[in-house]
């Protein structure tokens, strides 16, 4: 796998998976992570992927809240996020026609568009087929290669 990569989005799965210690995928994720730190990579979440961390560590009770925020003080320390802007509304409904997305779809959009506003053209996810639509525009890398 190629670490030599400026900028990558880190999707919602990955810091779940780096989180829940008896997850399957703790290691990998934990080991991905510390591999693009190590190679100067910029990492970036946004504040939905924010949110949807939180939803599901205190839905599922993999974390109490405080555990929760904990966590997300600890990646907003290795990873910058992206504001979201006009653009990225205009981004965002632009790739939602274009790519005929419906339901709860739209959310992955929103992700897509907050990458293009602040130029970034890689996400680390376990869930490729979220993104398989925009692989013309992202490089998609996955969690287990």
């Amino acid at each position: 796998m190629n670490y030599n990569i400026d900028k990558i989005l880190i999707d919602t799965n990955i810091l779940v998976y780096s989180a829940v210690t008896i997850s399957e995928f703790c290691i990998p994720a934990r080991a991905l992570i510390g591999k693009y730190l190590m190679a100067d990579t910029q990492l970036f979440i946004t504040w939905q992927i924010i949110r949807e961390f939180a939803v599901t560590m205190t839905s599922k009770e993999l974390k109490t809240i405080h555990e929760t925020f904990e966590n997300i003080e600890l990646f907003s320390q290795q990873m910058t996020i992206l504001p979201e802007t006009n653009d990225t509304f205009s981004n965002w409904k632009e790739l939602i026609i274009r790519y005929d997305v419906k339901g709860k779809n739209i959310h992955d959009g929103n992700i897509i568009a907050v990458m293009n506003s602040n130029k970034i053209n890689n996400i680390l996810t376990h869930n490729i087929k979220d993104f398989q639509r925009y692989s013309k525009i992202i490089n998609i890398i996955p969690l287990i290669a």
